[in-house]
């Protein structure tokens, strides 16, 4: 039963959709994946109901981008209850700021003289999540970058002139509101961050686990975060961060295998926690 717990659709910077995600993994022999977009679960839905059709169990989750000591920490949520009053609000509070930037870098690059309007991101995102790398493709497509790095360096990205800072929500918010909500939080990609210290920091604040399975993990860290979640009796979970075959190049559906094992303890926490609303409540 191999599973792939971190992949993005069109519902935020994905370039396939959840009813897409969800045959390809069927085709792959994926017997589960979780739908993990930023900031949004506007895709669990179709992703819940293509699963029924392809046989493939989806388990709803979302990846809430945040800041600690000036890195930027993405926390993933596994099962959350999508209509808990602080969770709903915590979703309106991170799309209302993603939309802020988003027309703040509009407001930059035309002062830059790039010939760019918000219908162009629109386009893009096809209305739904709004994110950089929306921003990104249409820079392409009009011409002034050929590649999203390009895009990100000239542009848009931390040291270019339409840089604008992010909405800093706390990890330490984003777990609570998940716990809040049912949901199973979890830390993404560590080795990316290369601080383990920021492990032990999270799990004083509910970190129940640890994404340790990850394709910008090399078998070394993979070791040392499989030993730290171990002694820590936190969960581990892996997945290939799949934006899609037109997205993200960090890894394509199902270069990242979870075993059955993992899975089965992350449902398991899941069935001992009472306040967990099942996705099959959802459609």
């Amino acid at each position: 039963m191999p599973a792939d717990l971190h992949l993005h659709s069109t519902a935020s910077d994905g370039t396939l959709s959840p009813e897409e995600i969800v045959a390809e993994a069927a085709a792959l022999g994926l017997t589960t994946i979780a739908i993990t977009d930023h900031d949004t679960m506007d895709g669990i839905n179709s992703a819940l109901i293509a699963g029924k059709k392809h046989n493939v169990k989806v388990i709803p989750g979302i990846e809430i981008n945040t800041e600690w000591k000036g890195l930027e920490v993405h926390i993933l949520g596994y099962y959350p209850d999508m209509f808990h009053p602080q969770f709903a609000d915590m979703l309106l509070t991170l799309q209302a700021a993603r939309r802020e930037r988003v027309i703040k870098t509009i407001e930059k690059l035309q002062r830059n003289g790039i010939d760019i309007d918000i219908s162009d991101i629109l386009a893009e995102a096809g209305g739904r999540c709004l994110g950089r790398p929306h921003i990104a493709r249409a820079l392409i497509k009009k011409g002034y970058a050929s590649t999203q790095r390009e895009a990100f360096e000239l542009y848009i990205g931390p040291e270019a002139p339409a840089y604008v800072p992010r909405f800093k929500l706390s990890p330490e918010q984003a777990i609570s509101i998940i716990i809040q909500a049912g949901g199973v939080p979890v830390l993404a990609h560590p080795g990316v961050l290369a601080r383990d210290d920021i492990i032990y920091y999270l799990l004083k604040h509910g970190l129940m686990g640890v994404e340790v399975f990850h394709p910008d993990h090399n078998a070394r860290q993979i070791q040392i975060y499989l030993k730290i979640a171990r002694k820590l009796d936190l969960l581990i979970t892996g997945g290939s961060d799949c934006h899609g075959p037109r997205g993200k190049k960090r890894g394509l559906m199902g270069k990242v295998r979870l075993s059955t094992r993992y899975v089965e303890e992350l449902n398991s926490a899941i069935k001992n926690n009472p306040t967990i609303m099942l996705p099959e409540c959802k459609l």
